[in-house]
Parts: structure tokens; sequence; C-alpha cells
């Protein structure tokens, strides 16, 4: 059978070729070079799979390519679930420092004057409602670690080493004590001192209120 008889089964052979390259290459973009590091032994898991249609695999057989592509395609399907759930995470406690970040220390309601010990009373309340919602939210980023380390908790040393050294990517999960990696862990902590920062401001601003 010539090239040209076959030009179908090549056409469809191609476009799977190219499914399995754009899964690949898909999964690579959405990391960074850290991320790549922490995900090191899931790429080469899938280099090692899609190694042979590289170098020995006998693309005249149908059976053999169709398997190989199916193979590749399921086992790049798996990576990217856990990548997605991992840029998932990063995102949400990226939004857990923003509200944390907004959250005022001090409470000031506009055009009211307080008198003797309202002020007082009004401030410790309010710092207890804040000090409840702080600690939730900092239970969800916990719980989020917790998470991503039952992932990352089986592979090698060689994902650890690539990563010490970088504090932007290693967290320490406070229950079971070991590393987890997760990105932009500084957005907590950096949260909390720009909520310190914004609340004497708001204060300050308020002052004509108490004159």
């Amino acid at each position: 059978m010539n090239v040209a008889e076959r030009a179908e089964d090549l056409r469809i052979l191609r476009e799977n070729l190219l499914l399995v390259a754009r899964d690949y290459n898909r999964i690579i973009a959405m990391l960074s070079q850290d991320e790549q590091a922490l995900f090191k032994e899931r790429i080469r898991f899938l280099d090692k799979k899609i190694h042979p249609g590289l170098k020995k695999l006998h693309w005249a057989l149908k059976g053999a390519s169709a398997f190989f592509i199916t193979e590749c395609r399921i086992h790049a399907s798996k990576v990217q679930m856990i990548v997605n759930d991992f840029k998932a995470s990063t995102l949400t406690i990226g939004w857990k420092a923003q509200e944390m970040s907004e959250m005022l220390l001090v409470r000031i309601t506009g055009k009211r004057v307080y008198r003797d010990l309202e002020f007082e009373e009004s401030q410790k309340e309010h710092r207890m409602a804040v000090q409840k919602k702080l600690v939730e939210l900092h239970q969800d980023v916990v719980d989020i670690m917790t998470n991503s380390y039952e992932v990352f908790k089986n592979d090698g040393p060689e994902v650890t080493r690539a990563v010490v050294g970088k504090p932007h990517i290693l967290l320490t999960c406070s229950h079971s004590h070991q590393c987890v990696f997760l990105k932009y862990p500084t957005l907590v902590p950096n949260a909390a001192r720009f909520q310190c920062l914004k609340s004497p401001l708001a204060a300050f601003r308020a002052l004509p209120l108490f004159l």
C-alpha cells in the first residue's frame, strides 16, 4: 500500500499526534520554571511515555500507534488535572490573602461622634469579629496546603532539592511538619503587614471625628 492509499489514515494520525503535542505543551506552558521543578517527576514520566514515539515506534503498525497515542493522552490528562488543581490552590490563596489585606483592624463610622468609652467598646467588638474572620481565612489556607502536600508527599528527594532555598514556593504544613510547595505563600504574611499599615491610616483620616 502506497502513501496515497493511506492518505486518510496518515491525516488522522497526524491530527492525533498534534493533540499529544498540544497536551504536553499546555502543561509545560502553564508552569513557571520553579513549578516545573516541583512537577519534575510527573513531567519525566510523561517524557518516558512519549519517548518511544520519537525513537522506536513503528508508525506503520496501526494498532501500535493508536495505543501509543491513547496512553500518552491518558497520562497527560492526569497530569493536567493535578496542574489545574495546583493552580486553583495558589489562586485561592491569593484571594484569601487579598481578603485579609482588606480587613481593617479599626472601624470608623462616618459622621459619628464617639463619647466616653463608646469608641473603645466599638473597636473591641470589631477586633473580635476581624480576629474570627482571620482565623477562618488562615484555616482555609492551611487546608489548601495540607491537600497539596498529600499530592506531592511521595515525590522523591530530587523534587525537594530543586526547591530548597526558594522560599517563594516552599511552605511548611503545620499539621504534618513536612514540606509542601505552593506558589505565592508570601502573599499571606504580606497581607497581614498591609492590613496593619492600612488600619492606622484609616484611623488618622477619621481624626476630625474626635475633635
